[in-house]
């Protein structure tokens, strides 16, 4: 009776090292399954973080670029007005020799 009890705990143990074994390669399977979308993720982030740094070179330059126009309009508008007062003078200049 006591043999017959151990040979079915005993039955009853390999057959779950038996079960746990197949989950445990299972896992493996899974995890190793996912080496790669890892890697593609790590590539993908890679590339955003490089597109990223791109825009914000992009955008530094734009910056800088509008500054220079700014500065540019500015120079034209007083050019623009000293021209214009310069028409105005010629038009009251000549004014009087009609």
């Amino acid at each position: 009776m006591e043999m017959d009890k151990f040979t079915k705990e005993m039955v009853s143990g390999v057959q779950d090292v038996r079960n746990i074994s197949t989950q445990i390669v299972d896992i493996i399977e899974k995890v190793q399954s996912l080496t790669p979308r890892f890697q593609m993720v790590s590539e993908g982030m890679e590339a955003q973080s490089e597109t990223a740094g791109q825009i914000s070179e992009s955008m530094s330059q734009l910056s800088q670029a509008s500054g220079e126009t700014t500065s540019s309009v500015r120079e034209l508008k007083g050019v623009i007005e000293r021209l214009n007062g310069a028409a105005i003078s010629l038009q009251k200049a000549t004014h009087g020799l009609k």
